[in-house]
This record gives structure tokens, sequence and C-alpha cells, in this order.
């Protein structure tokens, strides 16, 4: 899971789908998943230090 998302990978990704032209789309939809998650993580987080 330690893959950093380089430009060639989202280059070579939108290619393989047909997708050229819109990396910044992608771009932007992979940060709003990576920031709720990272929400959610920090959240979970701190629950389980009420506990534990």
């Amino acid at each position: 899971m330690n893959l950093t998302l380089g430009n060639k990978i989202v280059l070579v990704g939108n290619g393989a789908v047909g997708e050229t032209g819109k990396e910044a789309d992608l771009t932007k939809m992979t940060l709003k998943y990576s920031f709720g998650l990272l929400i959610f993580v920090c959240i979970w987080t701190f629950i389980l230090s009420l506990f534990f």
C-alpha cells in the first residue's frame, strides 16, 4: 500500500482506459477520497483513545 500516485501512473492508467486528458479530474477525485479517509482515521483514532 506504499505506492505514491505519480504523474506517470496517472497518465498510463488514463491512457489504458481511454480517459486521456482527464488527469486533473482523477487527481481531484483522488484527493477528495484521501482527505475523507484521513478524516475518518482521525475520528476513529480519537474514539478509540477514549476507550483504551
